[in-house]
């Protein structure tokens, strides 16, 4: 009997996914019992546990495959995997070794797990030999940072891994060599989002801010929300179907005024500190930049409706903001790149509003091509005197953005680049490689009511940047391996963090560099480094996963070679290995030595067990919280072998 699992996908507007299987022609629903999601926030860090609860209704062990997203700058260290009374906790292995031995571990009739990245935002959930009848839990951990944005912080557990377009034509001989490791084939056509199937979902996010916590609301859904005192509070969404769409939750700090903000982990002299810049508060440009203002709109299929509306809302405020001192370009894309006109224009109201009417007209069709709105805003030579800001507003719905990104790189020069991500399943990732490579910053607008404020925001940040070229001179402290390896440019209501190993305890003066509208400005401080310190027990694994990042970036650069290439890969899969990260070259592996019940496929060969099934990681404690994300599921028989997921 062959036994085919399917995912009836829903467009991003429309209703959840569901699972479903067909047994010998016949259709039946997989249930999915229950997803909780259980966030704990300590400032401005977070962790998640998210337990998915499923039932294999058929008389015949399944074999399941499904995509689930993380945050962006999630670090994903631990896996569980429950199927009845047996619970098997995952190791982390070399990415290649894990899918062998899950491969012999499936082909043996043992039940197993495997967790693989392909983006720092998408994973992949394998799991073999589902009992016939049985109920299966798996649980991630994960830690992240909790972004601030505009004064805010934005704490976003990600719902939906939206569909990929993928390029019919033939490459451009400009475009960087592609990277097939880091290639992600979905298909060769927009698809509906995969996201979370039908079933009940609650949500509870326990808040300590560690100071007074004002301003806790939804962005995203209508969650109950309590305070209990005034540095704790906890949002909870009640148990019901949760629609198609990311959760995002926004809060204030009462002491978000000081400059810069140190934490440490240490045991014996080593370990890991942190500190979160803030740039200079009251400090305002005394001259105006002029600036050339570059919008970039797409136009694609998968923007038509409400990303579109969204747009259109966001690019008439932008555009009415305008400073009479500015040029300004406006080009749409979709299978080509279009400009509003053939170059620069002065931001006169006649102009604007021209530029307005032109924008009203815009219609959405064909592919998501990118390359081509990329080249179009960054190629043309800067003008001079004037400072470049190109704001690319885009659903993301391709799967080559790594090229993207790695040709955004290559021709980004001086300018700055504000991604914002329209839509309520955005390809966050891109948004905000985009972002970080051209020094700007990330937004995404998920409803049209919010494209107008977001639009108001977005002209008072462009002002100016309050601090650029930052850098930490850390002078004689016993200081190494800091990351982020490039700092940001930093706004008013932005900040950035900055961790570093230390390998001594002790106090040490180190100071903060930059420039305040073309002057230069220094903050000296004292980095205090204890002997002992274990309250903080995030912070080995939040540098571990910036580190990993800093290499990815430079994986990415066209400039390095295979030899290169090769070390940072070595890199990487060490520091995944280390610190228990899943990563691109690193994964999640669990595997149950008794086989499951209801016996193995008899005439297959019976071989001795995989070398190291059956154990595992102690259970971390639960400051890092459990996780897993969304359930879209290809399966078979044992005796059918899934594909493998794309590197």
């Amino acid at each position: 009997m062959t036994v085919l699992l399917l995912a009836a996908l829903a467009h991003a507007d429309g209703d959840p996914a569901q699972l479903t299987a067909i047994v010998d022609g016949h259709q039946i629903q997989l249930p999915h019992e229950h997803t909780d999601i259980t966030a704990w926030e300590d400032g401005d860090l977070a962790s998640v546990r998210l337990r998915q609860t499923f039932t294999n209704p058929t008389n015949s062990p399944l074999d399941v495959q499904y995509v689930f997203p993380m945050p962006e700058d999630a670090a994903v260290h631990a896996m569980v995997f429950d199927v009845g009374d047996r619970r098997i906790e995952g190791v982390i292995r070399e990415k290649e070794a894990a899918q062998k031995a899950f491969d012999e571990a499936k082909q043996h009739g043992l039940q197993a797990a495997l967790v693989s990245q392909q983006r720092d935002n998408v994973f992949v959930q394998q799991l073999a030999n589902v009992p016939a009848g049985a109920s299966v839990v798996v649980e991630l951990q994960y830690a992240h940072e909790v972004g601030r944005i505009d004064g805010e912080y934005e704490f976003v557990v990600p719902m939906v891994v939206g569909p990929r377009y993928h390029s019919s034509l033939a490459p451009d001989v400009a475009d960087p060599v592609p990277l097939p490791e880091l290639a992600w084939t979905v298909g060769d056509r927009p698809k509906p989002p995969l996201t979370l199937p039908t079933g009940q979902v609650t949500a509870t996010v326990h808040l300590d801010g560690g100071t007074a916590v004002h301003g806790l609301h939804s962005l995203s859904h209508s969650m109950v929300l309590q305070h209990d005192g005034l540095q704790h509070a906890t949002a909870r969404l009640p148990d019901g179907p949760l629609d198609n769409r990311d959760l995002v939750l926004r809060y204030r700090l009462a002491s978000d005024t000081v400059a810069v903000a140190q934490n440490t982990w240490a045991e014996a002299g080593h370990g890991v500190v942190s500190l979160l810049v803030e740039p200079p508060s009251s400090l305002a440009s005394t001259q105006i930049t002029p600036r050339e203002m570059v919008f970039v709109m797409d136009c694609s299929g998968s923007m038509g409706g409400t990303p579109m509306e969204s747009s259109k809302l966001f690019m008439r405020r932008s555009l009415q903001k305008l400073r009479p001192t500015d040029t300004f370009r406006l080009i749409r894309f979709s299978s080509s790149a279009v400009p509003f006109a053939p170059e620069a224009l002065p931001a006169t109201p006649a102009n604007v509003q021209a530029a307005i009417a032109w924008v009203d007209a815009l219609t959405t069709d064909g592919g998501t091509e990118m390359t081509h709105g990329i080249r179009a805003a960054l190629s043309p030579p800067n003008e001079p005197g004037r400072v470049r800001n190109v704001i690319f507003l885009t659903d993301g719905y391709i799967g080559a953005d790594v090229e993207v990104v790695r040709l955004a790189t290559s021709l980004m020069g001086e300018s700055r680049m504000f991604a914002f991500g329209v839509g309520r399943s955005v390809n966050r990732w891109l948004v905000e490689e985009l972002a970080r490579v051209g020094r700007g910053s990330a937004r995404v607008v998920l409803d049209p009511e919010q494209a107008p404020a977001a639009a108001e925001l977005l002209a008072d940040r462009l002002a100016t940047p309050v601090l650029t070229d930052i850098v930490v001179d850390w002078g004689d402290a016993p200081v190494r391996e800091a990351s982020p390896e490039r700092l940001p440019d930093l706004y008013a209501g932005d900040r950035v963090r900055v961790l570093a190993r230390f390998d001594k305890s002790g106090s040490y003066p180190i100071s903060v560099r930059g420039r305040v509208a073309g002057a230069d400005a220094v903050l000296p401080l004292t980095l205090v480094l204890p002997e002992t310190h274990t309250d903080a027990a995030a912070l080995p694994i939040m540098w571990a996963r910036s580190a990993v990042s800093d290499r990815m970036h430079r994986y990415l650069l066209p400039s390095l070679d295979s030899v290169e290439r090769d070390a940072l890969r070595g890199e990487v899969t060490s520091l995944g290995l280390e610190y228990g990260l899943a990563t691109q070259w690193t994964s999640w592996l669990a595997i149950d030595p008794r086989p499951t019940p209801a016996g193995p496929n008899l005439s297959a060969p019976q071989a001795a067990p995989p070398a190291w099934g059956g154990h595992g990681t102690p259970e971390p404690g639960p400051l890092l919280g459990l996780g897993l994300l969304g359930l879209l599921g290809l399966a078979t028989r044992r005796k059918r072998e899934p594909e493998a997921p794309p590197c």
